[in-house]
């Protein structure tokens, strides 16, 4: 049964100034121009956190952050239950993200991109020869459709560890259809993608995040390295409707690329807001632009494959990025509208959590 603390649920209102120094201060002229700046009703906080609250209860979450990106700020921050049982989830509480990392290993690479050691259409191969097939492309690996499959399971290895015997392994086991022919989405793409930052940039993966995406942007609540978060601000794992909690972390350093992310709901929002503003302290606005442009049909219906977004788009509303993440014990989810300046964040430490639900009420109060 989820514990409730009178001083659990922040409603917070914040301005400007809170991104100054991360997409405010970048954002390229080109974009910076159209910022959103028509009146609007004020985000409903009173009705939203009574919503989460009621919520949270009926489904006994354990722990919950959500965050609301509004005009390019963040507009609300609800902050609900524990992050073990005992400590209280704060805007610091590092929740694991699963398949929302794929987003910043895809930003990652673009920076690679733009800063010219990386083409998009270069063959693995040319990188790591031991995969010969030349179809298997930079591009194809950031949109599920190089031919690999989920053949290699986690291990739990929670140090620092080369990435050769895992490379090998995927090698051995081969592709499951021809690179181009299929999108099939699995983690095995996007942890290759992360060696391949690894081997280029020259720096391991997790350090090159924190020097190129998380130390830019302000982000001091994020790590793809899971002993870097001390055990105060980390989210434990809930698994099942009763909520249970498991000592057992989903984390291993060879998946961290692709689902290793220990990340706060504020540090989530200021990479959202990058995305939304396109602020070029990240990327140039073109690989933005390649980033959000839906380049694949899917096996999901309604949903189109960009370079890491997940694309919804349709005539009767303005067109919706997302990314999912579910492991052991977690579940989150981040989406974005660029044409309307808005996001959501939510981040929870049980597998009971109705993301979606919350997901589709929070921007029914955004669209107020």
């Amino acid at each position: 049964m989820i514990v409730w603390l009178t001083r659990a649920w922040v409603s917070l209102i914040v301005g400007t100034v809170f991104f100054a120094s991360s997409a405010q201060a970048h954002s390229d002229p080109e974009t910076s121009s159209n910022q959103h700046t028509e009146a609007r009703t004020p985000f409903p906080t009173k009705d939203a956190t009574q919503y989460l609250e009621a919520l949270s209860q009926e489904h006994e979450i354990p722990g919950l952050a959500v965050a609301v990106i509004r005009d390019g700020q963040l507009a609300y921050l609800g902050l609900a239950g524990t992050q073990d049982g005992e400590i209280p989830v704060t805007d610091e509480t590092q929740f694991h993200s699963a398949s929302i990392s794929k987003l910043f290993t895809a930003t990652a690479i673009m920076q690679l991109v733009d800063a010219g050691k990386l083409d998009l259409d270069q063959p693995l191969g040319a990188i790591f020869p031991k995969f010969e097939d030349k179809r298997i492309t930079i591009r194809r690996l950031l949109t599920h459709r190089a031919g690999f499959a989920n053949r290699v399971r986690a291990r739990g290895e929670i140090d620092r560890v080369s990435t050769d015997e895992y490379l090998g392994k995927v090698q051995r086991k081969g592709l499951s259809y021809p690179p181009g022919t299929k999108w099939r989405y699995n983690d095995a793409d996007y942890n290759i993608l992360g060696a391949v930052v690894t081997k280029v940039s020259g720096m391991q993966f997790d350090r090159y995040a924190r020097r190129f995406i998380f130390e830019p942007l302000g982000m001091k609540k994020s790590s793809f390295f899971l002993p870097d978060v001390l055990p105060s601000y980390r989210a434990a794992p809930h698994r099942g409707s009763s909520a249970k909690l498991t000592s057992r972390h989903p984390y291993d350093f060879n998946f961290a690329p692709s689902s290793g992310l220990q990340i706060s709901a504020t540090d989530l929002a200021l990479f959202l807001v990058a995305h939304l503003r396109k602020d070029t302290v990240l990327l140039n606005v073109s690989s933005y632009n390649l980033m959000q442009q839906a380049v694949s049909e899917t096996e999901i219906q309604g949903i189109e494959q960009g370079l890491g977004w997940q694309v919804l788009e349709s005539p009767d509303r303005p067109k919706i990025l997302q990314h999912g993440g579910s492991d052991r014990g977690f579940r989150a989810l981040v989406s974005i509208q660029p044409a309307n300046g808005t996001g959501i964040v939510i981040l929870s430490n049980g597998e009971n959590t109705p993301r979606w639900e919350i997901a589709a009420q929070l921007q029914r109060f955004l669209d107020q």
